[in-house]
């Protein structure tokens, strides 16, 4: 049972390469911007309460790349455990981490570092945009 989040993003600007690129004129990036150039990066902290012992972790992820090798549980007495293994159920969006060992019960802090694309109002998408053309939201 998760009992506190912590979050940190950051975005990554498109970078034009040269005039001529065509991700870079004017009605892409000034007057009609193109949310899927929009990359972003972040971190979450997650102190989960486990209330009875088990073998797994879940949750739900949607159009995230998780950084394999970020992937770390910490038991509130400081064991670092590294998570290498996960199963992702694509119709229901839920990531698992099957365990090798039993968690116990108690709390444990759950980091991962991820990377993602915003998608302009994707019916899965995280992200919805409510401005008409003229901006007005």
């Amino acid at each position: 049972m998760p009992v506190h989040y912590t979050i940190m993003l950051e975005h990554i600007l498109y970078q034009c390469n040269y005039k001529g690129d065509v991700d870079c004129n004017a009605d892409t990036i000034d007057s009609k911007r193109d949310y899927s150039l929009f990359s972003f990066s972040g971190e979450t902290r997650t102190i989960i309460h486990i209330l009875q012992s088990t073998q797994y972790i879940r949750l739900h992820k949607l159009d995230l790349t998780l950084n394999d090798w970020k992937i770390i549980l910490i038991s509130d007495n400081g064991v670092t455990y590294v998570l290498k293994k996960l199963k992702y159920n694509y119709e229901e969006n839920i990531l698992e981490f099957p365990l090798s060992f039993i968690l116990f019960p108690g709390l444990y802090t759950l980091k991962l570092e991820f990377e993602g694309h915003l998608i302009d109002n994707h019916e899965k998408s995280l992200y919805k945009n409510f401005a008409k053309e003229n901006r007005v939201t």
